[in-house]
C-alpha cells in the first residue's frame, strides 16, 4: 500500500529537522530509561573454510528444482534462523550455529539473485 501524498508530506515535514537520535534522545528523557551497554569482543570463526564450503551446497541442494516463490519462502525461514540464533552469542556452539545460519542465508540470497537474473523456473 502506497502511502497518500498527504502522509508523505506530514513525514517530511516531522523529519526534516532534528534527527533519530535526538527522537531516541527525547524518548529516553520521557520513560527514565537508559540503554545497557553491552561489552563486546571479537569473535573468531569456529568452521573451517571446508566446513563452509559444505554448509553453502547443503543450502544451494536445499532448494534446486523449486520454484522463486519456494526459494523466497527458504530464504524467509533462513533469516528467521539467522535472527534468532545470531541475538546472542555466549560460546563457540554458538557461534558456529551463528555462522551456519549465515551461510545458508547468504547462499540462499545468492540463487535467488541467480534465479531472477536469468528469468527461468526450473521445470518440476
Amino acid at each position: 500500500m502506497q502511502p497518500k501524498p498527504a502522509e508523505l508530506e506530514a513525514v517530511a515535514g516531522a523529519t526534516a529537522t532534528g534527527s533519530h537520535q535526538q527522537e531516541l534522545d527525547r524518548w529516553r528523557q520521557a520513560c527514565g530509561a537508559d540503554l545497557v551497554e553491552f561489552p563486546t569482543f571479537e569473535a573468531f570463526d569456529v568452521l573451517t573454510p571446508m566446513q563452509k564450503a559444505m554448509l553453502a551446497r547443503q543450502a544451494r541442494r536445499s532448494v534446486e528444482g523449486n520454484t522463486l516463490a519456494e526459494v523466497e519462502e527458504a530464504r524467509e525461514g533462513a533469516r528467521r534462523v539467522y535472527r534468532l540464533v545470531s541475538k546472542v552469542v555466549l560460546d563457540e556452539e554458538d557461534q558456529a550455529r551463528m555462522e551456519a545460519a549465515a551461510i545458508e542465508l547468504d547462499t540462499l540470497d545468492e540463487v535467488l539473485e541467480e534465479r531472477r537474473a536469468s528469468g527461468t523456473e526450473p521445470r518440476r
